[in-house]
């Protein structure tokens, strides 16, 4: 068992995921997670606090709740599952998803009011950490080659020079991958990590893009040379991967990046910058703040004399075609991971000018049941004249040699 230290009694959720009548959510700290095991009198030597504390929601039919949302969870309705055995533990199999509900007879609302914290409220609890605003460089001259990881319905892409893995951007997969199967991927990949001793960037605080940090090893963890990831942790789990990385491989090997701040009139969309200004070659970008959290990331640009491709995460097409396009806008053989998992990423819009050569776009997608990827922006990208690639289709890893 371990002890919580309750800011208030209040149970407040972060939901992560919003699919039909399913729900995931998660505890925004180990307080809220404390708070919520005693009232359904869950607390055991079973439920500590490295364990999985996010909930899987079946059956949901009540109010609507937006993923990247804070609510209070209303303790009369956990109460009530818990006598109609609503609630079971789940976290066995997953590293993530600690317990289930079942919605389908409850008559209590599970959700209550949305919670937006104030500055104060997310510094006291370690929500939002103090940025900086920067990522060490990679040197990409070399034989340069990106492998975008058939991992289902996540993201995994390594940048390897010279044979060598130097960046590692996302580790995910989807939120109902057991524990097992992300174990039997990693046991091949965890020599990666020892040997070649890459950066880490996280492009968003999204599960499908951080999963499988939570497999690996306190010897991977502490080989990675660098770690990246947005400054503000959403999440118990966001914030016990970051703090367990933070332990492992000192503060100075920890880059905790904010959006930069908007200014002027609003375009609609997050505007993508440079992180330095000065870069060429391997090029991150940094979003204006927003409040969708797809939008609200880190991407990467690599431009080589004769290639260049786009690692765009889960940003919408607007944020590329007008921020990181106009940058590659030279004579090349182009790629696209697309964005999203070929998801909902936006109104279509990717306008080149000079880049005359599109190769392949790439889709890092799954199984799943959103619809990934959509028809429509396939043949919106094969129209402009790339090859789709489908990491689901192929079932392997997908590389790009860029030249």
């Amino acid at each position: 068992m371990f002890s919580y230290k309750y800011f208030d009694t209040a149970i407040y959720a972060y939901v992560e995921k919003v699919h039909g009548d399913t729900v995931l959510i998660d505890f925004v700290d180990s307080s809220a997670f404390g708070n919520f095991l005693e009232v359904a009198g869950l607390i055991s030597s079973k439920n500590t606090i490295e364990a999985p504390s996010m909930i899987l929601i079946c059956n949901y039919n009540q109010k609507k709740v937006k993923e990247g949302m804070i609510y209070e969870l209303n303790r009369s309705a956990i109460i009530q599952l818990v006598s109609e055995n609503g609630i079971v533990q789940y976290q066995e199999e997953s590293y993530i998803v600690g317990f289930q509900i079942n919605m389908k007879d409850s008559n209590e609302l599970l959700f209550g009011k949305s919670k937006s914290f104030s500055q104060i409220d997310k510094i006291v609890r370690n929500l939002e950490l103090y940025p900086r605003n920067e990522i060490p460089s990679i040197n990409v001259s070399g034989a340069l080659k990106v492998l975008v990881r058939n991992v289902g319905q996540g993201s995994w892409n390594e940048i390897v020079v010279n044979n060598k893995t130097k960046l590692i951007f996302d580790l995910g997969t989807h939120y109902l991958t057991k524990k097992a199967d992300i174990q039997n991927m990693l046991k091949d990949k965890e020599q990666i990590f020892i040997e070649d001793k890459p950066g880490v960037v996280i492009s968003h605080w999204d599960i499908d893009h951080y999963h499988y940090l939570l497999g690996l090893s306190d010897e991977a963890l502490k080989s990675i040379s660098f770690f990246c990831a947005r400054n503000y942790l959403p999440t118990k789990t966001s914030r016990m991967i970051y703090f367990r990385i933070l332990h492992l491989i000192g503060k100075l090997g920890v880059y905790p990046v904010e959006p930069f701040p908007k200014l002027g009139k609003s375009s609609g969309y997050a505007k993508l910058h440079k992180l330095d200004p000065n870069a060429q070659n391997l090029i991150y970008y940094n979003s204006t703040h927003h409040r969708n959290r797809n939008q609200n990331a880190i991407c990467i640009a690599i431009r080589r004399a004769n290639s260049s491709i786009i690692l765009p995460a889960d940003t919408h097409y607007e944020q590329i075609s007008n921020c990181i396009l106009p940058d590659l806008d030279y004579d090349n053989n182009h790629y696209l991971v697309v964005p999203h998992h070929g998801g909902k990423a936006g109104k279509f819009k990717y306008s080149f000018k000079k880049i005359k050569s599109p190769q392949s776009a790439i889709v890092s997608v799954g199984r799943n049941n959103y619809g990934h990827p959509i028809h429509e922006h396939i043949q919106n990208l094969r129209g402009l004249g790339f090859k789709i690639l489908q990491t689901d289709s192929i079932k392997q890893d997908i590389e790009v040699v860029l030249n």
